[in-house]
């Protein structure tokens, strides 16, 4: 139903691998937020997983360690294995060996005593998180047995992978008190996944799940304004999806005297039209199949068949009273007052004539520059400069972000006709240099936005596009008309406002 154009590369080949910036430029809104919340999540997994563990072990109260005396653990002398690795200078065997489990940690507690009840050799293996344990650390201390206490034993351990604990900080850790780093691959990515996966949740569903109420007691899912029948906000201008048949909002109300007054069905036009709507919020531009009527065309078509020769008109609000109409008509405001509200209006109608004797190219840019009524000097806007004896230009670029322009065309426009080519998506980067232009030619996929007659192309100021000469001898008609729905500061005024 809804004419897209035509994607071509410029080179009609793929192109070099894309920059990452320019790539990641070129992205839709959407698919930026899904990303940074992966990233996002994925990231407060892994510290998750270590924050867990690292309260176990600091903060878990365990008791004393059992120790392990039983002969299936046993070796020759009736000495028992190391519970980890341990350097290759110290015993083969050790004397002693104690298990410590609790929530949350487990951990072994090894000695090799050469005199009876005096280790000399000391090791603490820790692995620790939740549910699964995740991190591990081993600790190795060699002491004298003439030296040998209590307290020399907690003193000084050479730790391995592990950060040490800050005296100052009160906890139940036994043995080294260290925090461990190692990662214990099964343990580790089962806990960051299952705590990324909540942190996903707890960013992504919020938002959709609070759209989905307000849509279901029949209010706009973005301000919570109440959206009648029509699925668009007259307050915010935001386009909801269609309602399904058990939406509240969707149902017949009874209607003056008891009698049910079914929603209106929208017609084929007005799909397209709202769709297209929300093309333009995510890409930037989108056309649409025929929705204007052929007698507004025909009108304005005869108000400027004088001047058919030129290459175009401008100020055509000023002199055309077919334009105005067409500037006034449903097709033409519908999507201007989806994407700004229904106060928008027509701030300036340009008549573009691509013909043999008026043929030209245009390069890639964005429309920077507006009409005003007259010049006042305000920080931020600049240069300016007369076309037609109309003060045009140019403000910042929040200001063209809130604007919208809509291509009406009188004639068919394929790719003969110098159709207008964009840049999908690079309406949200503000202004460019040249620099960042071509870089952006040579990372994104251009489109040649074809149309038929009484089709419209819709886009941002500040999307890229360009156009061609025409090879087709006959006449490539478009009435430009550029939308905004907020006043200019300092006391500047636009030049048109009609509505």
């Amino acid at each position: 139903m809804q004419c897209r154009g035509l994607a071509l590369r410029s080179s009609g080949r793929l192109k070099a691998p894309l920059d990452p910036n320019a790539r990641w430029a070129c992205l839709t809104m959407s698919r930026r937020r899904l990303i940074l919340s992966v990233a996002a999540s994925i990231a407060v997994g892994v510290v998750a997983t270590y924050t867990v563990a690292w309260a176990c072990v600091i903060w878990v109260p365990r008791p004393a360690p059992r120790m392990v005396l039983t002969t299936t653990t046993a070796t020759s002398g009736g000495r028992f294995p190391w519970p980890a690795p341990v350097p290759g200078d110290w015993p083969c065997q050790c004397s002693f060996i104690a298990n410590d489990e609790v929530f949350g940690v487990s951990a072994a507690y090894a000695t090799h005593c050469s005199v009876p009840f005096r280790p000399t050799h000391v090791l603490y293996a820790v692995d620790s998180g939740w549910p699964l344990r995740a991190v591990s650390s081993t600790s190795r201390r060699i002491l004298s047995p003439s030296t040998m206490s209590p307290a020399a034993e907690l003193a000084a351990w050479f730790v391995e992978p592990a950060i040490p604990i800050p005296h100052w900080i009160p906890g139940r850790s036994r043995g080294a008190r260290a925090l461990p780093l190692a990662p214990r691959w099964p343990g580790f990515l089962v806990n960051s996944a299952m705590f990324a996966s909540l942190t996903f949740c707890v960013i992504t569903i919020p938002g959709p799940a609070r759209g989905v109420w307000r849509r279901w007691h029949g209010r706009c899912p973005r301000c919570a304004y109440m959206l009648g029948t029509s699925g668009r906000c007259p307050e915010c201008g935001h386009l909801s999806a269609p309602a399904s048949p058990n939406d509240r909002s969707s149902r017949q109300r009874p209607a003056t005297g008891g009698v049910s007054a079914a929603v209106p069905k929208r017609t084929a036009s007005q799909l397209a039209l709202d769709l297209a709507a929300r093309q333009v919020e995510s890409d930037g531009w989108a056309t649409t199949p025929p929705v204007v009527d052929s007698a507004l065309l025909d009108a304005l078509s005869s108000d400027v068949r004088d001047i058919e020769a030129k290459a175009g008109l401008r100020n055509l609000l000023d002199i055309s009273k077919a334009a105005r109409a067409l500037a006034s008509s449903d097709p033409v405001r519908h999507i201007p007052e989806a994407l700004l509200g229904p106060r928008c209006f027509v701030t300036r109608a340009i008549l573009f004539d691509k013909t043999p004797d008026a043929n030209w190219k245009v390069p890639w840019h964005q429309d920077l520059a507006v009409a005003v009524a007259a010049r006042r000097d305000i920080p931020g806007f600049g240069p300016w400069s007369v076309k037609d004896g109309v003060v045009h230009v140019q403000p910042p670029a929040s200001i063209l972000a809130r604007m919208v322009t809509v291509r009406v065309h009188l004639d068919d426009c394929g790719l003969d006709n110098g159709p207008v080519r964009v840049l999908p998506r690079t309406h949200g980067l503000g202004k460019l240099d040249a620099a960042q232009i071509e870089k952006l030619r040579a990372a994104c996929t251009e489109v040649a936005c074809t149309s038929p007659r009484g089709g419209l192309l819709v886009f941002k100021p500040l999307l890229l596009h360009s156009s061609s000469a025409s090879t087709n001898p006959g006449h490539r008609r478009v009435a430009h008309f550029e939308f905004a729905a907020e006043d200019l500061p300092a006391g500047l005024d636009w030049h048109a406002r009609w509505s």
